[in-house]
């Protein structure tokens, strides 16, 4: 190969030699050794290295790849084993709302897993008031079920309620008033 570096022919110099040109197996190893250097030395520091060492775990002279702990193993229990979490909603001002409020823990007790009972009374029937208190209590608690009363016979609650159970997947029972109608079919 000719390369020039010069206008005069006295510049001109010939590049044969084999140590000069890359080789395609040269260039293999190259990119091997860059994959490797990337690998071994890691460029950012590891936040979750134990010691504040920077990126790898260095032992000696060999800097090694980064090690992540695993995780600890807490023995936690599931969620369902803990009991079922039931939220009651009841709306409006009949008498079962005074009843309601007198449900004890010792009331579940026949129950093999006893259920953790959230009532919640309100007076508000409108949709707005419905859908943000609901809502909110799902999103405070880890729920498995919503049981909904209210003194209306208002079809909206109910479609309402199936709406925001399609949503969250969490069933919504309907015990009386507009949440316990039937829908017509759709």
């Amino acid at each position: 190969m000719l390369v020039s570096l010069g206008l005069f022919p006295s510049f001109r110099r010939t590049l044969s030699s084999p140590s000069i040109l890359p080789s395609p197996s040269r260039h293999h190893l190259f990119f091997f050794a860059l994959f490797l250097s990337l690998l071994l030395f890691p460029a950012c520091e590891s936040r979750r290295g134990s010691g504040g060492m920077a990126g790898g775990v260095a032992t000696g002279n060999i800097i090694g790849p980064p090690h992540y702990s695993p995780p600890n193993p807490v023995a936690s229990v599931p969620k369902l084993a803990q009991g079922l979490s039931i939220a009651v909603v009841l709306v409006g001002n009949s008498s079962e709302m005074v009843l309601a409020e007198g449900l004890e823990k010792e009331d579940f007790l026949h129950v093999p897993l006893a259920p953790k009972l959230d009532l919640v009374t309100m007076n508000e029937t409108d949709p707005k008031s419905i859908i943000t208190r609901i809502c909110a209590l799902m999103s405070r608690h880890w729920l498995q079920g919503v049981v909904f009363g209210d003194d209306t016979d208002l079809e909206a609650i109910a479609q309402i309620l199936d709406f925001i159970s399609a949503q969250t997947h969490i069933p919504i029972l309907g015990i009386r008033g507009g949440s316990s109608m039937i829908m017509a079919a759709k």
